[in-house]
């Protein structure tokens, strides 16, 4: 039995081995599954932990994510808690809690260290962004660098939010021996929370920016424990994930102190699949051929200069034509018609890819290469993966082209790019040129991407996938990927909207019925 290598070319050999021996593993933890509560009397209660009760103390950094989905309303509802019964109320409260701005009632997250609340001694803050039930699914991280209120960050689905500080007392310990509970408030028995939770990890340090952005994972939950890049995580609930009631598992906490939480009042009817939508391709986006295209801005334009390298990935089922159509361009209606360009000249009926980077053509300046696979000019009813990618040489060489995974024999037809960068001042547009009306692409398109780096053959074979389209975020390139449009999935006409860069893209006299379902 052969074992094959996903990213490279060494396949290995499976000695006295079988299908047999293929057995379903543990779950990934990956946007499958999360833990509906009432908001009535459903909690966890992850007892007594030293690691996290002294972390919590109030002079100790850590950060706190976790995926939210409201259902009730209520004056404060419980995330993460340990405080003591009052009037002291000692301890550390996660909450979403009411705050009056302008006489406007506001549900806002919100992080209390208590050590005497009667006295004045404890910090207060909350994020200044309000979380409501039509919020639907969000994630909410909190970081705090161990100095009182003013050391509070708060961000949603990955954007920093201000800050309020309405108290910021504390000088004493607020450490607290209490267990400590998600979805309610143990010390009085109050305070459920109502609707869905799921990736509760906790680290013992403060997480900047790019971190957070990681663990978000531009809106696909993922295990942050398979995050190199962020040490420190000592606390990780799946939260439905690989849970069997009554046990919500702690999948880091045997590495520093198991804090596997019991589920009170709970059993399998409240793991649930209500969670973030994940990527799931199902549509693609039509073009016409007469007078449709997709703008997507100016945004990635200096990385396509022809001094730096870059690789572009999409899915196209050709639609028939035979006037040599434009997959994607940012060439330029200037003098010379500077940019990059992917296309296809169909003139005699059967053409193959070609891709340019182009100073000035009147004069010769550019690199002009082409594959070896043909197509017809009739419609395909079979979708092809195009690769292209390009080491920033400035040389035809540094251009290759992959179809369906597989690198194509590049023909070389000009070699005579001068030095320094292209300049640009045309959006980037799938399906036309700016310059240019004619030669619009007709079929169609799906989940485009592009990467700040040339992309290796077994990335290419990685990202074709069988002929099954992934979610690049997923991929071993996607620490390269800067933009990602997967046409229809979660898009609004006529808006496509770009997951990674955030780079929208506009279509141009399309509309919602543009989005078809995905021929495979």
């Amino acid at each position: 039995m052969s074992i094959k290598d996903q990213i490279g070319t060494l396949n290995a050999t499976a000695v006295n081995m079988g299908l047999t021996n293929i057995v379903a593993d543990a779950p990934r933890f990956g946007a499958t599954k999360s833990l509906g509560f009432n908001g009535v009397d459903e909690y966890i209660d992850i007892g007594t932990t030293a690691a996290l009760q002294e972390l919590f103390d109030g002079f100790h950094p850590f950060s706190i994510s976790l995926w939210v989905k409201r259902a009730n309303s209520g004056t404060q509802l419980t995330l993460l808690e340990n405080i003591d019964l009052g009037p002291t109320y000692r301890g550390f409260q996660f909450v979403i809690s009411n705050s009056t701005l302008s006489a406007t009632v506001r549900d806002r997250p919100s992080l209390v260290m208590f050590n005497d609340l009667t006295g004045g001694n404890f910090f207060e803050t909350r994020d200044d962004v309000p979380l409501t039930v039509a919020d639907g699914w969000a994630h909410i991280l909190v970081t705090y660098d161990g100095t009182g209120g003013l050391g509070v960050k708060y961000y949603r689905n990955s954007v920093a939010n201000a800050v309020q500080v309405p108290a910021n007392g504390l000088t004493l310990s607020a450490s607290q021996a209490n267990n400590i509970n998600i979805a309610r408030r143990g010390s009085t028995n109050s305070n459920f929370f109502g609707g869905w939770l799921m990736h509760l990890g906790v680290w013992d340090r403060v997480l900047v920016q790019d971190e957070v952005s990681a663990v978000y994972n531009a809106g696909m939950p993922s295990n942050p424990a398979l995050l190199d890049s962020l040490p420190n995580l000592i606390h990780f609930n799946p939260l439905g994930n690989g849970d069997v009631p009554p046990l919500a598992r702690d999948c880091l906490g045997t590495a520093v102190e198991n804090t596997d939480g019991n589920m009170v009042n709970m059993d399998v009817t409240n793991v649930t699949t209500d969670v973030p939508l994940p990527f799931e391709n199902s549509t693609a986006l039509s073009f016409n051929s007469i007078d449709q295209w997709v703008d997507l801005g100016t945004g990635y334009n200096s990385l396509m200069d022809g001094t730096k390298p870059f690789s572009a990935n999409f899915v196209m089922n050709y639609g028939g034509q035979s006037d040599s159509p434009i997959l994607l361009s940012n060439r330029d209606s200037v003098t010379g018609i500077p940019g990059f360009q992917i296309f296809s000249s169909i003139g005699a009926g059967v053409e193959a890819i070609r891709v340019s980077l182009v100073h000035d053509n009147t004069v010769g300046d550019q690199i002009l290469v082409k594959g070896s696979t043909l197509f017809s000019s009739a419609p395909q009813p079979v979708r092809q993966t195009v690769t292209v990618t390009y080491d920033g040489s400035g040389i035809a060489a540094g251009l290759k082209l992959y179809i369906n995974g597989a690198a194509e024999t590049m023909v070389t037809e000009i070699d005579a790019l001068l030095p320094g960068p292209i300049i640009t001042n045309a959006p980037l547009n799938i399906g036309r040129r700016k310059d240019q009306g004619q030669f619009f692409f007709g079929g169609l398109m799906d989940s485009l991407s592009i990467y700040d780096a040339e992309l290796t053959p077994g990335q290419a074979s990685e990202l074709y996938n069988g002929n099954v389209v992934l979610d690049p975020r997923l991929s071993s390139p996607a620490a390269a990927l800067v933009g990602w449009w997967p046409m229809g999935e979660g898009d609004t006409a006529p808006v496509l909207r770009d997951r990674v860069g955030g780079n929208d893209g506009v279509m141009i006299n399309m509309n919602a019925t543009n989005f078809v379902p995905e021929t495979p």
